[in-house]
Formats: structure tokens, sequence, C-alpha cells
């Protein structure tokens, strides 16, 4: 979950895609610590650093202040867990003084009364809070903690209570899959928006000592569980829902159609409006790869972006993903290449397969609609 996520449509949007036409970092993700109160099986970041290995509380003032004065008007905090960051009550004080959309990413099993208090003091622009099953036996299951569920429906009883406004994000793999659809009717009961990522980045920043065994959907699986978030997310609104499948079918039968077909350039944000911050204290584009980062301790944010942005302006997608008729619907960036295949231009083929798949469901739920 990123800073910008729910801009769509808005002034805000239009905001954002000037400063990637520019080249400034509006938007800033700080990774306080990747030290976790839980186990989750497919985490990407699970380290175990000492106190001391952690920046101070110093050092992200000075690199956020840094960070404004190039532009930074939308900061996101996150870990591992942020909350267990030891100067996160000093550093969130700090920034909500600040001319600036704060969010939070969290688990949210560490919001109790008095922490939700604290935040609702000046609240966040919006907490975004990963939601990884329905019941305390999948979060054991998954994340190691047999009462997670619970206490993070007490945190969004304590969020509502409080009108501190956030998001639910899932997160898809084996272990809770048949959650799904109690994921979805809680945010309904909730009214809460809900993000799903059903695509798993391989864990290429985790420690030896804490990786963990686990699957990830097959690419059959991944592509139904997309259909099935898709018909979830257009629910009410058949209409749009039928105009995103036409859409999404004429692009696979005249793919130059689709605005990326025939580039091979990075297409996100990460690197031209969008930078990353780890624990280390490195700045790069992307923190699902943390490649080409740059210290923070030693350049200056100003100079340490002028790098990122060139360096990203180097990068190119392989030639097979170029010329793809599924590049429409495919997850595939910079980052899933380099954690699949260990090269940015290399060809991420789990996604392929996912791709062949999903396209095959569009198809034929397109046929679906135009006969029903």
């Amino acid at each position: 979950m990123d800073s910008l996520e729910a801009f769509s449509g808005t002034y805000a949007e239009q905001l954002v895609n000037r400063a990637q036409q520019r080249k400034v970092p509006i938007s800033g993700t700080f990774e306080l610590t990747p030290v976790c109160n839980m186990r989750c099986r497919m985490c990407y970041i699970q380290h175990t650093p000492k106190r001391e290995e952690l920046q101070p509380y110093e050092f992200w003032a000075d690199v956020l202040e840094q960070a404004m004065a190039q532009g930074l008007l939308f900061p996101l905090l996150t870990g591992g867990e942020p909350l267990l960051y030891p100067e996160f009550d000093r550093l969130y004080e700090r920034l909500a003084g600040m001319p600036l959309h704060l969010c939070l990413n969290t688990n949210a099993t560490l919001l109790t009364r008095e922490r939700v208090a604290f935040l609702a003091k000046h609240p966040p622009r919006r907490i975004n809070i990963s939601l990884y099953g329905a019941s305390d036996e999948t979060y054991a299951r998954l994340c190691g903690n047999p009462n997670g569920f619970t206490q993070v429906m007490h945190a969004f009883d304590l969020l509502k209570e409080y009108d501190i406004s956030f998001r639910v994000h899932s997160v898809l793999v084996p272990e809770n899959a048949a959650d799904y659809q109690g994921i979805v009717d809680i945010c309904s009961r909730y009214r809460v928006p809900m993000g799903s990522a059903n695509y798993m980045f391989p864990s290429y920043r985790k420690e030896e000592a804490c990786v963990q065994a686990h699957d990830r959907l097959t690419p059959k699986e991944l592509a139904e569980h997309s259909l099935l978030h898709l018909r979830s997310h257009y629910r009410g609104r058949e209409k749009e829902y039928r105009l995103y499948v036409e859409q999404r079918c004429a692009a696979f039968e005249r793919p130059e159609l689709f605005s990326l077909y025939g580039s091979n350039e990075v297409a996100c944000r990460a690197g031209s409006c969008v930078f990353w911050v780890d624990w280390r204290g490195h700045v790069s584009g992307c923190g699902m790869h943390n490649q080409g980062g740059v210290d923070l301790h030693t350049t200056p944010f100003e100079q340490a972006w002028k790098t990122i942005v060139e360096d990203t302006r180097r990068i190119r997608l392989s030639e097979k993903c170029r010329f793809c008729k599924y590049r429409c619907i495919c997850q595939n960036c910079a980052a899933a290449a380099f954690c699949e295949t260990g090269a940015m231009d290399g060809t991420p083929e789990y996604l392929c397969a996912y791709c062949e798949e999903y396209a095959r469901l569009l198809l034929a739920e397109r046929s679906r609609i135009r006969e029903g």
C-alpha cells in the first residue's frame, strides 16, 4: 500500500500526474523499522535488527525536511510494524504539525484505545490496514498470532468510534484464500474501501534467518481470484463492469490500443515522483526490490533523488513484455521482474502464465455478459 491509493478521479491525482511529469518527489514511503509483532509467512521484509541499528528520530526528521524542500506532500509511515519504532510518537507528532497529507500502514493489532486516542489528536489522512483473514484461526496459521483477528476487529471499532479514516488491504495466499468473501463482508459491514494484492512478490528482502517456506497461489488460482475481486470491486456498478471487461478484451485483440504497448520503460511512479527510504537509511525508487539505493547518511536527499530519477530512466523491461498482447492486465514491473528472475529485464514466467489464464477468463466473462 502506498500513500497515493484512492486518488483516482480527484484533484490530487492531477497534482501527482504533474509531479510525475516534472520528476518531483511528491510521495515517499518511510520504512521506520523491519520489526513486527507478527511472523506472517508471506512477509517480504522480516529482519531482527538491534535497536541501535535503527535510524534515530533526528535522522528521519532531517530526511523528511529535505524531502519536503524537494516537493514531498504525501508521506507514508510503514514497517515492519511502524508502531514498534521506538520513537514513533515523537516522529508522528512532528509530522502531524507539518503541511503534509500523512498516511500510516499498520497490521492494526497494536491499535489499543490509548494508541487510537493518541492518533485522534492529529488524525492521519488515512490509515492503511492489512487484513490477513476473517478468523483467529487464519491469523494463527498464517501470521503466528492466534488473537490477531480479534485484535484487528477491536481496532476497527475504535477507529470508527474516534472517526479516523482507514482503508483495508487484503493479501491472498493459499493459507487464507478461503477467507476472501469473509474479508469482503467485513469491509462492507464497516463501510471501508478494500484493496487486494493477489500477486505476491518473492521474498527478496528477507534476511535468511527469517525466511519461511510458503506457497503462493498458482497462476490459475491467481487469475480466478483476480476475477473474483474484480466482480466484488464493481458490485452494484454493472455498466462500469461491462465497460471494463469490454475494454480489456479489446486490448487483447488490438494490443496497440493500450498506451503502454510497444514500450518497455518503467510505467509506474517509482523513481519518477515516488521514493522509498528503507530502515537502513537508503533511498530508492521502490522498496520491493531496493536496488540502486543511495545512502542518505552521506548524500543529501536532493542529490540522491536526481540519481534515482536518472537510474530509473535507464531501466528497461524485457522485449517479450514490450510487445505482449496481455500488457494491459500484467502486473509485471521492474521490481517484479527482478524479484522473479534476478534481472529487471528478465521475463517473469509466473506472471506470463497468470496473464494467459486471466485473459481467458475475461474473454469468457465478456461472452457471458454479451449473451446475458
